[in-house]
């Protein structure tokens, strides 16, 4: 099983950011002083319960808020510590990650590499893919060797699709 991993955002219903107060744990939006607060990215508005406005979400979906990548708590929840969620999954059996917008400019310097350091460590032949749209050197750099195995190719994906579905709509480049 490789599992669908995504580190860059967060639903707006999970205990850490609670938007809708269903959790017991003092959620992001709930309160200024939660201690998942600086786990997310809030403009200047200090509403609580927050509303969309107040924070940055993913393409502009108020239901999954940007994580702030940069702090070490939430590196240490995904990626560093001794119970992080790349090694408790692993830990449980799953055979690799596959990673949601690895592609994005927004993770800091070496967090891949950190990820990948992890991963391997804790089994040398996870499998770790990461899913980069774009069709420049960050597909390159992805698979370089120090951050992830492979990458989706979805390049090939839409000229196969197209080639078998001559009604389907594809970007060749």
């Amino acid at each position: 099983v490789i599992l669908d991993g995504v580190f860059n955002h967060m639903s707006s219903d999970s205990p850490r950011f609670d938007r809708y107060a269903r959790y017991p744990t003092l959620g992001a939006c709930e309160s200024t002083a939660s201690p998942y607060r600086d786990w997310f990215i809030f403009r200047e508005s200090t509403s609580t319960p927050c509303v969309a406005a107040d924070y940055e979400s993913w393409f502009g979906f108020d239901s999954i808020p940007t994580l702030m990548k940069e702090n070490p708590a939430v590196q240490d929840y995904f990626v560093r510590a001794s119970d992080s969620i790349a090694k408790r999954w692993l830990l449980a059996g799953a055979g690799g990650w596959r990673m949601d917008v690895s592609g994005d400019a927004s993770f800091p310097n070496g967090y891949w590499e950190a990820f990948r350091q992890v991963v391997k460590s804790v089994d040398p032949d996870v499998l770790t893919i990461s899913e980069t749209w774009q069709k420049d050197t960050a597909l390159l750099r992805a698979v370089r060797g120090d951050r992830f195995d492979t990458s989706m190719n979805y390049r090939l994906r839409n000229a196969i699709m197209g080639l078998l579905s001559p009604n389907h709509q594809f970007d060749p480049k």
